[in-house]
């Protein structure tokens, strides 16, 4: 056996190897699906909970992808599993499992005066809904953000993500982002580092901005007043976009910051501590 030969036989190749992140999780996390192998990306391929997710490199022999537990998630276990296409042999799979734990939403009844309370039923608003939903489904596979999102105006958090919720009594869909309060006309910033997928005023949403930050994690921005950027521009953490206004279906002054992950919809809070 020739030197070189046995060097090929001693040296082995990474093993391929997936890890989920955080674990245990709750319904609103986004899970983070490590993976490490050293052989070309393009052979990997990644299904969560059945369905099929995308993987993008972070390094050499490492690959992310990004997905979205939204407050309807089912507690129990979720397998993650990455299978490997080789030349002349059966594929290589490599699993992880997480267990998703149950997560107590608190009611929340809102009052709204009747003109704001019919706009989603104006002209124009389910399209819009469908625009939004359409943008915030994009993949980038570039990463453009860095470290931990930030909130996108100085206030307080006056409702937070999943709450199930009345308007006028008459139930409504669950909170798909958190509301943070703040006087019209303070400084909307952006929550990380993206290109502007959609800047606009639309009748449910008022005022908006939609960031993209790449590998599928998204920021929308609602009830905006005046906005300030538009379609494509280029921002960085904590660049104002916007300035606070209460529009559209709104109780009052604040920003909505909702959180979408592959279109899915997310509590953007835990990404205030958490380097993804």
């Amino acid at each position: 056996m020739t030197a070189a030969l046995f060097l090929a036989l001693a040296l082995k190749a990474r093993a391929l190897e997936v890890r989920v992140e955080p674990s245990p999780a709750r319904p609103g996390d986004v899970l983070a699906v490590l993976v490490e192998d050293d052989g070309p990306a393009e052979r990997l391929s990644l299904t969560v909970g059945g369905k099929a997710v995308p993987l993008y490199p972070t390094g050499p022999g490492r690959l992310r992808a990004l997905v979205g537990l939204t407050a309807e998630a089912a507690a129990g276990p979720m397998a993650a599993v990455v299978t490997k296409a080789r030349r002349w042999r059966r594929p290589l799979e490599a699993s992880a499992s997480v267990s998703v734990e149950a997560r107590p939403f608190k009611p929340q009844k809102l009052v709204m005066a009747p003109e704001r309370a019919s706009l989603p039923s104006r002209p124009g608003a389910q399209d819009a809904v469908a625009r939004i939903r359409a943008v915030a489904a994009v993949d980038t596979p570039e990463q453009r953000w860095d470290g931990p999102l930030r909130l996108p105006s100085d206030g307080r958090v006056s409702s937070r993500y999943g709450n199930p919720r009345t308007v006028n009594s008459k139930p409504w869909a669950w909170h798909k982002g958190v509301d943070v309060a703040a006087p019209v006309g303070s400084t909307v910033t952006a929550p990380g580092a993206g290109v502007v997928a959609l800047a606009g005023t639309y009748p449910v949403q008022g005022g908006t901005v939609v960031i993209d930050h790449g590998h599928g994690l998204m920021s929308a921005l609602f009830h905006l007043g005046e906005v300030t950027v538009k379609n494509g521009d280029v921002v960085a953490a904590s660049s104002p976009v916007a300035f606070v206004g209460g529009s559209g279906f709104s109780t009052g002054a604040h920003v909505h910051w909702g959180g979408y992950v592959h279109g899915a919809a997310v509590d953007p809070e835990p990404l205030l501590k958490r380097r993804l």
